[in-house]
């Protein structure tokens, strides 16, 4: 076969070799564009949507059963009924026990007695003549009146001696010394002067005795009502006030002698009985030693986690939190944070607090110490820009982001090559750790670059890459350094 072949390229040797050198250039030419072709920088990159961002602090914790509460009565007397037992179930607010309240009920009487007494002597103290106070006011409106008529009166008799006194004067002033009637106005004259001066003298004598006689209306008016002195008056209040008090709190003490469950759960001891004789501090007649009547467990779980010192400054009461726990499969539970810890604890140099979730619903697969996994939202956004925490430089003191500034789509791969990209300055918000708030430079429908791939340089790369990592918040490096990105924006 091959000399077969070997003689046909003896006959045919122009067009073998012909065809070599064909084959071989087409070869060489394909290679080229192939190599350009695998040489070309690749963009990773991602079109950039709204929607929702949560900030979170997660810590792990145990759970725990809520403290037994003990039950020491303040009320002392009978026990009349007992509605409870050991192992009852019971609600916050249900009634355990009634204690005879028929003395307290007595000296509630007695007090409420005492203060309406003292109610109807104040109100005796009080009492005064209406007719004598209403006679007194009249006679000050009167004193009132007899000094708005004077002032007024003087008003009028002042301005008519300037009147006279004008006119006199510009009728001299027309007569000669010889006329008849010269002297008669110059005796008007004189009697318009003499007036003006007497007024002068005496309406501020006649206005300070009205004046005075005001004064002495109103403290005529205010001793009639006044009727008892203030001091005695006072008194009375004070012993009104005493025997208020006194009463409220014999009212209050009346909730004592009915005693409730202070908090859902389940009663584990009761040491009391219809009959009993409740003495001080809950103790009974058959037994005088100090002791709690009854005591409930709740059926309630709680998480105790620690955050440390960082963290804690972004935990407040009613923050919501999710719960998973490693003993229980599939089991999420939400509550929320009830109670921060003032004081701190420290292990291996590391400060931290105890901050307490009540859970929303309980479940009875949960059991004292069981570990569980919290995250406590401390920020949240809805249908806001974000974008992976990867994507965002820092540069100097701002933000930055690749973006592609061709109009172009993404395919499958999720890569673009040849395109143009500049960077563009960003305000962030909020992250929760993998993906990061962009409240401003971005729109939504932008490209963004996630990474970029450089086959001619890709070791280089990688290392650029990994030294980028520690100014990028969370991510893959972005090579930067010796890369034509087009201009900052």
């Amino acid at each position: 076969m091959f000399k077969k072949l070997w003689e046909v390229i003896k006959k045919h040797k122009f067009t073998t070799a012909l065809a070599i050198i064909t084959l071989l250039t087409v070869s060489f030419f394909v290679y080229l564009i192939y190599q350009q072709k695998g040489n070309e920088i690749k963009y990773e990159v991602q079109q950039v949507q709204k929607g929702n961002i949560e900030k979170v602090v997660s810590a792990t914790g145990q759970m725990q059963d809520i403290n037994q509460v003990d039950i020491t009565p303040k009320a002392t007397g009978e026990v009349t009924k007992v509605n409870v037992e050991v192992g009852a179930e019971v609600k916050s607010g249900d009634v355990l026990f009634i204690v005879d309240s028929t003395d307290l009920d007595q000296e509630i009487s007695k007090a409420r007695l005492a203060l309406e007494s003292a109610q109807i002597k104040i109100n005796q103290m009080k009492e005064i003549d209406n007719l004598s106070v209403l006679r007194a006011e009249n006679e000050l409106g009167a004193a009132k009146n007899d000094l708005a008529e004077l002032s007024l009166k003087h008003k009028q008799e002042t301005e008519q001696a300037e009147a006279d006194k004008d006119s006199a004067q510009t009728k001299l002033e027309e007569l000669d010394e010889d006329d008849p009637l010269y002297q008669t106005y110059q005796d008007k004259l004189a009697e318009a002067e003499r007036k003006i001066e007497a007024y002068k003298l005496n309406h501020p004598m006649e206005i300070s005795e009205a004046e005075a006689k005001i004064k002495e209306k109103e403290e005529s008016l205010n001793d009639i009502k006044a009727g008892s002195s203030s001091q005695d008056l006072r008194l009375q209040e004070i012993a009104i006030q005493e025997k208020q008090m006194a009463l409220d709190n014999l009212v209050a003490s009346r909730e004592d002698y009915t005693v409730t469950a202070p908090n859902d759960g389940i009663i584990v001891a009761l040491n009391v009985k219809a009959g009993d004789n409740l003495a001080s501090s809950g103790s009974t007649s058959q037994n005088n030693e100090s002791q709690a009547t009854a005591s409930i467990i709740s059926n309630k779980m709680e998480a105790i986690v620690l955050i440390n010192e960082v963290d804690i400054l972004n935990i407040k009461k009613d923050q919501t939190a999710k719960l998973t726990f490693d003993a229980i499969e599939n089991l999420e539970l939400t509550g929320q944070v009830s109670k921060i810890d003032q004081l701190s604890t420290e292990d291996q140099g590391v400060v931290s607090h105890n901050v307490t979730i009540t859970l929303d619903k309980q479940d009875e697969r949960i059991k004292d110490g069981m570990t569980a996994n919290v995250d406590i939202t401390v920020a949240a956004k809805e249908d806001v820009i974000s974008i992976p925490v990867s994507a965002v430089t820092a540069m100097g003191d701002r933000s930055a982001v690749q973006v592609v500034t061709d109009k172009v789509s993404i395919g499958r791969s999720g890569e673009l090559t040849g395109v143009q990209t500049l960077m563009a300055s960003v305000t962030t918000g909020i992250s929760d750790d993998i993906n990061i708030e962009i409240s401003e430079g971005l729109s939504e429908g932008d490209i963004i670059v996630l990474n970029i791939i450089d086959p001619s340089d890709q070791s280089e790369n990688n290392n650029s890459n990994s030294q980028n990592n520690q100014q990028r918040p969370g991510g893959s490096g972005m090579p930067f350094e010796g890369r034509a990105m087009g201009n900052f924006r």
